[in-house]
């Protein structure tokens, strides 16, 4: 593993820990049954999973052109997609991703 795929691996962990610790402080920090989450926090944290798919899907595509394994980067290009797809319905229906 060279100094590339590293970097690749660490900066994408770190947007993931940073996105859970968002959605952790937006859970936990409200009662969503009796105070639900302003429109703003909502869409925030929409932008955050659109930005965190975008990150797993350059990073899928990265991994396949820089080690040629097909298989893994697929997976992780989905998984950006189903992020990106969260994060659009989530800013139309108001919800959190």
């Amino acid at each position: 593993m060279d100094r590339l795929q590293l970097g690749l691996i660490v900066a994408f962990v770190a947007v993931g820990v940073v996105m859970l610790w968002v959605l952790m402080i937006a859970h936990f920090g409200q009662r969503a049954a009796v105070n639900p989450p302003p429109r703003r926090i909502i869409r925030r944290l929409a932008l955050i999973s659109m930005a965190f798919g975008g990150s797993a899907i350059a990073y899928g595509i990265l991994v396949a052109l820089v080690t040629g394994e097909i298989g893994r980067s697929v997976l992780v290009i989905l998984q950006g997609l189903v992020a990106v797809g969260s994060g659009m319905r989530s800013q139309d229906s108001g919800t959190t991703p």
